[in-house]
C-alpha cells in the first residue's frame, strides 16, 4: 500500500533529482556550486506548488475560484521567491555575503510554508 502522501514525496524527489543532474552532470561541483544549488530549490518548489493548483483546477469537484486565487497568489509568491534566490545566489558568488544568511532561510521558510498550505488547501 502506498503512502497517502506519495505524490508530495515523488514531487520532492523530482526536485532533488533535477538539482543533482544540474550539479553533477558534466560538472565537478565545489562548495559554491552546492550552495547555489541549495539556494535555488525554493524557486523550484514555488513553481511546483503553482503546478499543483493548476492540476487541481482541472478536477471538477474543487472550488475553481479558490484555486484560481491560489494560482495568482502563488505566482506572486514565486516572484518574491525568485528575488530572494537572486539575492542568495549573488551573495554566494560574493564569497558568502551577509545577504545569504537572511535571504536563503527566509526563502526556504516561505517555500516550506507555501508547499504545506497548498497541500492543505488542495488535499
Amino acid at each position: 500500500m502506498l503512502n497517502p502522501n506519495w505524490p508530495m514525496i515523488i514531487a520532492g524527489l523530482l526536485i532533488l533529482l533535477k538539482q543533482a543532474f544540474k550539479l553533477h552532470l558534466q560538472n565537478k561541483p565545489n562548495s559554491v556550486d552546492y550552495l547555489k544549488t541549495i539556494a535555488s530549490i525554493p524557486v523550484d518548489v514555488s513553481f511546483l506548488v503553482v503546478s499543483f493548483f493548476i492540476k487541481a483546477a482541472t478536477v471538477p469537484n474543487h472550488d475553481q475560484n479558490m484555486l484560481i486565487a491560489g494560482i495568482v497568489l502563488y505566482l506572486i509568491v514565486s516572484v518574491f521567491t525568485t528575488v530572494l534566490w537572486r539575492i542568495s545566489d549573488s551573495a554566494v558568488s560574493a564569497s558568502l555575503g551577509k545577504n545569504f544568511l537572511w535571504a536563503f532561510p527566509l526563502n526556504a521558510a516561505l517555500s516550506i510554508v507555501t508547499f504545506y498550505i497548498a497541500f492543505t488547501v488542495i488535499g
